[in-house]
């Protein structure tokens, strides 16, 4: 990751009591903010990816779940909300949400709003994993 945008996740974690360390891609960090991490790595010279797990799957990832099925159906309600991916990652066994970010106008302000913005998102998609039962559907605090 380029030593700019390094400062500014640096930055953004000091001023908000996050916990930044290397991730396995030597072009990324991870960002840890509450019970969430936010893994970044640079796709080309121009594009920096976000990846946050939202949960993980069952043993048999292959089959199709009630839990997939739900947040499809999720997905599907704020199709024209969210510009992030929903995907299967069969390596991590999870469900996962990314998002692309252009480095054109990075600025601090651009990638604090994309963070909380990411966040929301991954709130709204976890909700739909919990129990029906569960009082508090955002409880994943930041």
């Amino acid at each position: 990751m380029s030593t700019a945008l390094q400062d500014m996740v640096r930055a953004l974690a000091t001023e908000h009591d996050w916990e930044v360390e290397q991730s396995a891609d030597p072009s990324g960090c991870k960002v840890a903010i509450g019970e969430s991490t936010v893994e970044l790595f640079r796709r080309g010279m121009s594009d920096i990816v976000f990846l946050l797990k939202i949960t993980e799957l069952p043993d048999n990832s292959f089959e199709r779940s009630p839990l997939v099925d739900k947040l499809l159906q999720a997905a599907l309600l704020k199709k024209n909300e969210f510009s992030g991916t929903l995907s299967l990652d069969e390596t991590a066994g999870a469900i996962v949400y990314s998002y692309i970010l252009s480095t054109a106008h990075l600025s601090e302000n651009i990638l604090k709003s994309t963070f909380e913005w990411l966040l929301n998102e991954a709130d709204y998609f976890k909700a739909q994993c919990l129990p029906q039962d569960t009082v508090s559907p955002f409880s994943y605090g930041r």
